[in-house]
């Protein structure tokens, strides 16, 4: 099985790579935490919490390989987040 084929069963591996060599925390399999955002990141997509409250959700195909080699993932609102610091902006 290819590369392509992976990550096609496994959407989120590559952003589970990204947030790891950003040092994000683990929490779960399926929980990250970096300052006082939580991400939950399962084979559908992600959804940001911040403080505890839920305030983004993206599929993995709204994600862009471009985001993830930046490090920057763009939401649907305009604002980013920066998963090299866990800030959104």
């Amino acid at each position: 099985m290819g590369a392509r084929d992976m990550d096609k069963r496994e959407p989120a591996r590559e952003l589970v790579k990204v947030l790891k060599s950003c040092l994000w925390l683990p929490l779960s399999e399926t929980l990250w935490q970096k300052g006082p955002v939580t991400l939950y990141v399962d084979e559908v997509g992600i959804f940001l919490y911040h403080l505890e409250v839920r305030t983004h959700g993206l599929s993995h195909n709204r994600i862009r390989p471009r985001d993830l080699k930046s490090r920057v993932i763009r939401l649907l609102d305009g604002k980013c987040l920066d998963l090299d610091t866990g800030e959104i902006s």
